[in-house]
């Protein structure tokens, strides 16, 4: 799995209605929420609000074999329930900014697993 991050500026003043929205998603919609993201291969998603220079943000982590259409399959779904979302962010959600990958210190697979200390 792939892990990206997305920052999205929160609309001015919408900041309650996204956290709303959220809410909803991991109650009374949880079920098509995860539906949603086995459509399109999302394993896991971790939604954060945060503020710069005055302005709310949306900041989600999501892990997929392919984050890009995994992200962009959501306008492109005619799920009713992909729509609807894809609607709720339109109306909430400013444009994503673009982030650039710069390191990962997870372990990977394989003989070294991380970080050892230096043998002399």
């Amino acid at each position: 799995m792939t892990a990206s991050i997305y920052v999205m500026p929160i609309r001015a003043g919408k900041r309650g209605e996204f956290g709303a929205l959220v809410t909803e998603l991991m109650g009374a919609r949880r079920i098509e929420w995860a539906e949603s993201h086995r459509r399109r291969g999302v394993t896991r998603q971790a939604v954060f609000v945060g503020t710069l220079e005055g302005r709310d943000m949306a900041i989600v982590f999501s892990e997929s074999a392919d984050p890009e259409a995994a992200f962009t399959s959501i306008a492109a779904s005619d799920h009713p329930f992909d729509r609807w979302l894809s609607g709720r962010m339109s109306d909430l959600l400013e444009v994503r900014i673009a982030v650039e990958f710069l390191a990962d210190t997870a372990p990977k697979p394989g003989p070294w697993r991380g970080w050892r200390r230096f043998r002399r």
